[in-house]
């Protein structure tokens, strides 16, 4: 008897969630085509993250920052645990620590190698000197902008290319 109750419950079951699969009082939409940019139409990736990212300075008090190797081109990254940046000054290796909140930005002491360049050390020294003015922060598109007290835009960078942000 309990073998018989067992099976019918089960029938019972199954027939029950079968009837669950069927037609839904939902709409279902076909499929729309991606955009360009890979994803649903009329939106855009999010904009890269300020950690995680590696950022190439591009402008430095206004000015372009011209480089005859990319490779070497200065940058910085901005690890989230614990809160340190590391990059290249165009020639140096350069790290040290920072502290945020919102967007507020505040660099410590910045530290690097000491390898001789011929060319970008001017450049370098600048960067180094500008990372201490920074007091605020923005992105807008893939564009980086650090400020001064003031607002001013100090450094800008821009993702460095092939790299994407690390959430």
């Amino acid at each position: 008897m309990r073998t018989v109750n067992v099976a019918a419950l089960t029938i019972f079951a199954l027939v029950g969630l079968s009837a669950c699969g069927g037609q839904s009082n939902r709409s279902v939409r076909p499929p729309t085509s991606p955009s360009p940019i890979g994803g649903a139409r009329g939106t855009q990736p999010p904009p890269p993250s300020l950690q995680g990212t590696p950022w190439t300075l591009t402008h430095l008090g206004g000015e372009p920052v011209t480089v005859q190797d990319p490779q070497t081109a200065p940058s910085l990254t901005l690890q989230v645990n614990p809160l340190r940046l590391s990059g290249s000054g165009g020639c140096n290796r350069i790290m040290g620590t920072y502290e945020m909140n919102g967007q507020s930005l505040r660099f410590g002491p910045v530290v690097g190698t000491r390898m001789s360049c011929l060319n970008g050390m001017d450049t370098e020294a600048a960067f180094i000197a500008a990372l201490a003015q920074i007091k605020s922060w923005r992105i807008a598109g893939r564009v980086l902008q650090l400020m001064d007290a003031g607002g001013r835009p100090v450094a800008r960078f821009d993702v460095r290319d092939g790299m994407s942000a690390r959430r």
